[in-house]
């Protein structure tokens, strides 16, 4: 998260991309931080552990120029219309609709696995869960393998029962993120 200082006002954003034409003076936020904002009041940076920290203020390096919103109104509107390019690049060279098929090398060496499991926990958020909820439908589909879709911020509430997802020597049930002592 990128939080902007302009005179007066603050800007929130993912990234420091749409806010450069309001300020270049951003400060990055770092793990465990929240950020304390107030009107007529400075930036305040605490921990989760409520322990108050200096903001470090930097100055962008990048013009909006360099940035080009392409002639859209909006960097999202631009993004909007880049999304059938985005598409057809992060395809390219993975489908080949003359042989029917897709390759897809990051999962290759664990088509076994996947295709032997109980179910499939798809974690995301924002833009991503929703394409996770789609992924949900086709992969029930295709694998007759139940999904489920969760939000990441808070799978790590949950306490689901992992089996199998330990370092391949035993069959230690995985609880979250918490992994038997022999799979570290």
């Amino acid at each position: 998260m990128v939080i902007g200082i302009g005179k007066g006002e603050f800007f929130i954003a993912s990234d420091a991309t749409p806010i450069i034409e309001y300020t270049d003076n951003v400060v990055f936020m770092n793990d465990e931080e929240v950020a304390v904002i107030e009107r007529d009041h400075e930036l305040r940076i605490k921990t989760i552990r409520n322990q108050e920290t200096t903001p470090y203020i930097q100055k962008l390096e990048m013009s909006l120029s360099t940035i080009e919103k392409g002639g859209f109104d909006h960097f999202m509107l631009k993004e909007i219309f880049e999304q059938p390019h985005s598409i057809e690049d992060s395809l390219r060279g993975r489908l080949h609709l003359d042989q029917d098929s897709v390759t897809l090398g990051g999962i290759r060496d664990y088509l076994p696995k996947i295709l032997n499991a109980d179910r499939i926990i798809i974690t995301a958020c924002g833009t991503s869960w929703h394409a996770g909820l789609v992924g949900e439908y086709i992969i029930e589909d295709l694998t007759r393998i139940p999904v489920e879709v969760e939000y990441s911020s808070e799978f790590r509430y949950r306490n689901p029962v992992i089996h199998g997802a330990g370092c391949g020597n035993c069959h230690f049930p995985v609880r979250g993120n918490r992994r038997h002592p022999c799979c570290h």
